[in-house]
């Protein structure tokens, strides 16, 4: 028996220009003849559309170990690390028959909670629930059927597409025999989330689907997919959408006449405004290829303690479940409806001659203990897509034209309150005018009530599917910018309630060109040219004041420069599951000419570690110095949550053109919630006299939740400024 996959079969690879000599035809049924831009793709689309389906003729049997993970997260733009949100991971030997029946047995099948840890209660699915056949080499190619998508061969697709002939690669396989892959791309008419952008690769002997990679013409949006739900969402959680990057399926040859199914992906990010990021990876692959061989037997005896279900098409519970939310909807007759009605609503299933599926089913206990086994070890040690690869196939979906998106609704709405010791309470309103479904404009207008000074701002939005393209002019109150963000809520409390305002503030108005990208590595790179003026403290009022004599400190004296600069950050995370190790790096740089020549540097990085039983270590260490004369406002300035707790930030101490920093914690407990033991220390001055003599130090316990993404810290102070000082705080984005 000859086998053979797509990774291991190329001995020799050439791309070929895209005008293969392939014959004119008519146009396939029902496609409008603007939607070929050549006689290749023509004739290549009908040929796979007439052989839609038929792909498993003659195929008997099929057979392979299935690997499915899922990896959900959870994240802002502006949090240090990505936090897992959900995982699961499923393997077992799958077999097709052509007889119908569809047989699983499942090895291992783990589901995990990260941000709560072992405290998460995951009950494992009932067999019903596992019946899913994981991928189908007599179904769908595609495997589109059921999702809301427009299927770029289906009778209708020559209305919504458009089609042109691509690459064209030739594959030698170990017998001597060439194989043709032709690539044919298809552009979708019109912005939907529902249309399809990408990338299909045939055999052009057999027109059989080797390969499609997809992302759809426009991310979905509540507000113009979903108008009514919708209005029922506040406005400070909009925009909803739904970015999928890539879609991916693959196919290998086998007995040099089947293509069958060995690798899936999905990648997607869904955001909540500016609070919620959830990046979606769902990655699928077959190993161990069996094909027309006997193999796993559907009438296998299971040994004690397994589970053997047999589910028949009418008798899958699913069906039960899906007429009774149809009833609950009104979406089926009552059982008062004329019996024609009736009659049809009570018919046994849908698809009577669909197939029976039996689940093989070990104990749980054996079905987690699974990925502790060598089996396992060896399954996983190669990863299905490697980067280099998914690199190439998002390009290359990329270069696919995508309509204009359409635009959404202007909106008006009030600005977020902040608190601090230039404006006291701030407030206002902003206003956001899509221009396309890609580009909007967004202007903002606030004032404090202790400096009546107006802050203005106005930016040119363009987003593309590796990031944003900011234009921005502005005249506003900012920060130092090298840790935390003191216009959000928490610190905005802090300085209300406790009088902590661990931030330095100035004035700037100018205009800036922004570019932020995500992905693995995500970067923000910025020009500005900009004057910077000083702000001084205008108010005390805190409940700590009103309650006796504290006062905030006084706020760095800025200088008045005008500068012209670039500033760019580089945030990398490795991992992010709690019980195995987690490392971030973060690096960041300024330089500007002007009234003042300077170029600013710093980097950090952090370690988290877990320990025997339910100890976990987490350590960061940062610093940082600058080169030329930088004005006071772009010094470094440690103190607070972010640098060194129980110290506040002041202009007067812990500040200078360098510093270094450093922390350690050491927790007892689950992710969900964790008790921490902590230090700080750092320094900050001059370049020129850069120690690590005399530190300041604190020390404190501290209590985490959801994997430290919410910390409530309790700090003092044993050596720098204020000895013997304590304080409270509460924050997000802990190490633990």
């Amino acid at each position: 028996m000859i086998r053979t996959a797509a990774a291991t079969v190329l001995v020799s690879l050439a791309i070929a220009p895209s005008g293969s000599a392939l014959a004119q035809e008519a146009d396939p049924a029902g496609f409008a003849p603007d939607a070929f831009l050549d006689a290749e793709s023509r004739e290549l689309i009908r040929r796979a559309r007439a052989q839609r389906g038929r792909e498993a003729a003659g195929l008997a049997s099929w057979e392979a170990t299935i690997h499915e993970r899922i990896s959900v997260g959870l994240t802002t733009r502006d949090l240090r690390r990505e936090r897992g949100l959900y995982t699961s991971e499923r393997t077992g030997r799958v077999r097709w028959d052509s007889t119908g029946v569809e047989t699983i047995r499942w090895f291992g099948i783990r589901r995990a909670v990260p941000i709560a840890g072992d405290a998460a209660e995951i009950e494992l699915e009932s067999p019903e629930n596992l019946i899913e056949f994981p991928v189908d080499p007599a179904g769908d190619r595609l495997i589109l059927a059921g999702s809301p998508f427009r299927h770029p061969l289906a009778d209708s697709a020559g209305a919504w597409y458009r089609y042109s002939s691509g690459d064209t690669m030739r594959v030698i396989l170990p017998s001597g025999r060439e194989v043709i892959l032709a690539e044919v791309r298809v552009e979708p008419r019109e912005s939907g989330f529902d249309l399809l952008a990408g990338s299909l690769w045939f055999d052009a002997s057999s027109a059989a689907l080797v390969r499609g990679a997809f992302r759809p013409a426009r991310p979905f949006n509540l507000e113009l997919d979903e108008p009514e739900e919708a209005e029922e969402i506040p406005g400070f959680l909009k925009p909803i959408t739904v970015t999928v990057e890539t879609m991916i399926v693959e196919y290998a040859l086998y007995e040099l006449r089947w293509w069958l199914p060995t690798r899936v992906r999905f990648d997607g990010q869904g955001r909540m405004g500016t609070l919620l990021e959830i990046p979606v990876v769902v990655e699928l692959f077959a190993r161990d290829m069996e094909v027309n061989e006997p193999g796993l037997d559907p009438d296998f005896p299971v040994p004690e303690g397994w589970t053997r279900s047999e589910i028949r098409p009418c008798d899958d519970p699913r069906e039960g479940r899906r007429r009774a939310r149809e009833e609950r909807r009104g979406e089926r007759p009552r059982a008062d409806a004329p019996p024609a009605d009736r009659d049809s609503a009570d018919a046994p299933c849908e698809d009577p001659d669909g197939p029976t599926r039996v689940i093989l089913l070990p104990p749980e206990e054996d079905l987690v203990s699974w990925f502790d086994s060598d089996e396992y070890s060896e399954f996983v040690q190669e990863e299905p897509f490697t980067d280099n690869e998914l690199k190439q196939i998002r390009d290359q979906v990329g270069q696919i034209a995508l309509p204009a998106e359409p635009a959404e609704p202007p909106t008006v709405r009030l600005s977020s309150f902040r608190y601090n010791r230039v404006e006291a309470l701030s407030g206002g309103v902003r206003a956001d005018v899509p221009l396309d479904g890609r580009t909007r404009l967004t202007a903002e207008a606030r004032i404090g009530l202790a400096d009546l000074v107006p802050n203005l701002t106005a930016s040119l939005v363009r987003r593309s599917g590796r990031g944003e393209l900011e234009m921005a002019g502005y005249w506003k109150l900012t920060d130092t910018g090298d840790w935390g963000h003191p216009f959000a809520l928490l610190p905005s409390a802090h300085a209300l309630l406790l009088a902590y305002d661990d931030a330095q503030y100035y004035r700037v108005y100018g205009a800036s060109l922004g570019w932020r990208g995500g992905g693995a590595v995500r970067t923000e790179l910025r020009a500005f040219a900009e004057g910077q003026r000083n702000a001084p403290k205008q108010t005390d009022v805190s409940l700590p004041n009103l309650l006796g004599d504290t006062e905030f400190p006084e706020n760095v004296t800025a200088e008045t420069v005008t500068l012209f600069g670039l500033s760019g950050r580089v945030r990398w995370q490795a991992g992010r599951d709690p019980s195995r190790p987690i490392y971030t790096a973060t690096a960041w740089a300024e330089g500007a000419v002007g009234d003042r020549e300077y170029i600013r540097y710093a980097g950090a990085g952090t370690a988290g570690f877990p320990l025997s039983g339910r100890l976990s270590l987490a350590l960061e260490a940062s610093a940082g110095s600058t080169t030329g004369a930088p004005p006071p406002q772009r010094w470094y300035y440690l103190g607070g949550v972010e640098t060194l707790r129980a110290f506040p930030n002041t202009p007067d101490s812990n500040r200078g053109t360098a510093f270094w920093r450093g922390r350690a914690e050491l927790a007892i407990g689950e992710p969900v919630i964790r008790v921490i033991l902590f230090g700080d220390t750092g320094w900050a001055g001059a370049r020129s006299s850069f120690s690590f003599d005399d530190p300041a130090f604190s020390a404190g316990i501290g209590v985490s939740g959801l994997d430290g993404l919410l910390r409530l810290d309790v700090a003092r102070s044993f050596q720098g400024r204020d000895p013997d000082a304590w304080r409270v705080y509460l924050s997000v984005d802990g190490l633990l």
